[in-house]
């Protein structure tokens, strides 16, 4: 199996590429992306339905009848889930957990995965350009338009770089992430995925310069 490159998007040498990271290179095996997304949904899950059982219901503290002698079976609330206007049995509570339990190491395995995925497809890429250097929407807009880079569009830089790179976030199809704050869903739905060069470094442990090698002639 030929090694996947990388593109990394400079303005000095266009067919300058980067190795697949080993980690990425190994994690082909991409059924386990649909399960992660799932998870990571099922994780973000609210719910909604809130019913109420016999205790929570308000009234029926009082015995509707006495025991006995009145013909009637006896009964000792009216808010029984027998009675209509009493308590729900095995309703939906707001304490439902919709979490789904995967071992660690196949949410990182399947992390790798959508990564692998995506420069199979020629969406993964690095930009050398400083992006911290760029102030406004207008020069955000520009830069992309210079690389080719159209459609949804995922920014993954570091920790240090998510307040200089404000000027992305007013882009509505750009969705701006780090390591340590992943938008897994919005990351295997996006068209193209571009790391800043700190971004990629913190992200995979490794630093570009001095290992590209020239792309395919």
């Amino acid at each position: 199996m030929s090694i996947m490159k990388i593109k990394v998007l400079s303005k000095t040498d266009s067919k300058k590429t980067l190795d697949l990271p080993k980690e990425v290179l190994k994690s082909t095996n991409l059924t386990v992306v649909s399960e992660y997304i799932n998870y990571v949904r099922s994780a973000s899950r609210m719910p909604i339905a809130d019913t109420k059982d016999r205790s929570e219901v308000s009234g029926g503290g009082k015995k509707p009848w006495r025991q006995k002698g009145t013909g009637h079976a006896r009964h000792g609330s009216s808010r029984s889930p027998l009675w209509v206007g009493g308590g729900v049995t095995f309703g939906p509570t707001s304490k439902r957990n919709f979490w789904l339990n995967y071992p660690k190491k196949f949410r990182q395995y399947a992390r790798l995965a959508i990564f692998n995925y995506l420069a199979e497809k020629d969406q993964l890429s690095v930009i050398e350009d400083d992006l911290g250097a760029i102030t406004k929407t207008k020069q955000a807009e520009t830069l992309l338009s210079e690389y080719n880079i159209e459609g949804k569009i995922t920014l993954i830089v570091s920790d240090s770089e998510m307040s200089k790179v404000l000027a992305f976030r007013n882009l509505p199809y750009l969705h701006i992430m780090t390591k340590t704050n992943q938008n897994m869903v919005a990351l295997s739905s996006s068209d193209n995925v571009i790391f800043s060069k700190s971004g990629y470094k913190d992200y995979f442990s490794n630093d570009i310069d001095g290992k590209t090698e020239e792309g395919d002639k």
